[in-house]
């Protein structure tokens, strides 16, 4: 990849290699079944900023909508946790977590007790120059969630998504 900084010390991004980043975003198994979390989380973010929404949102949001969105879309589980992709997104190089050095950490892990995110309101989001880049074409908006809809869900299921 290409890759610059922007003044801010972000990093800068071609549409191509943000698609790219999507194909590549790593997705929870568990034998044959695909976690939905990340790609849920994507699409939230990317619904957030057709709607004009803020770029960071707090993660008290996140558990409940996200949340709600892996309960009815995810694989039947016993608990949900939206603090796993809100956390390991970050890893995919699309997420960033704001004051992410203030979270205690669970024990022998290296992301943070869900409670500390709830209290702390932890803000997450897309990188700067992916959501500028988003926010400048409507097309890469509309084919990352496209990809993120026919690699992750099953087609019966994308309109329902989309709404």
């Amino acid at each position: 990849m290409s890759t610059s900084s922007d003044p801010d010390g972000f990093e800068m991004l071609t549409p191509g290699e943000v698609l790219e980043l999507v194909r590549n975003i790593r997705v929870h198994r568990r034998g044959d079944e695909r976690a939905p979390n990340k790609p849920l989380l994507l699409l939230f973010a990317l619904g957030r900023l057709r709607n004009g929404r803020d770029r960071l949102v707090d993660y008290n949001v996140v558990d409940a909508e996200v949340g709600s969105l892996l309960s009815e879309f995810g694989p039947p589980r016993k608990s949900i946790h939206p603090e796993y992709p809100f956390w390991h997104l970050q890893a995919d190089r699309m997420w960033v977590v704001r004051d992410a050095e203030d979270l205690r950490l669970r024990k022998g892990s290296s992301n943070p007790v869900k409670s500390e995110l709830l209290a702390h309101h932890t803000l997450g989001g897309l990188p700067p120059a992916v959501h500028a880049l988003l926010v400048a074409d409507e097309g890469l908006c509309r084919s990352i969630a496209l990809e993120l809809l026919h690699e992750h869900f099953p087609s019966s299921i994308h309109e329902e998504l989309l709404a």
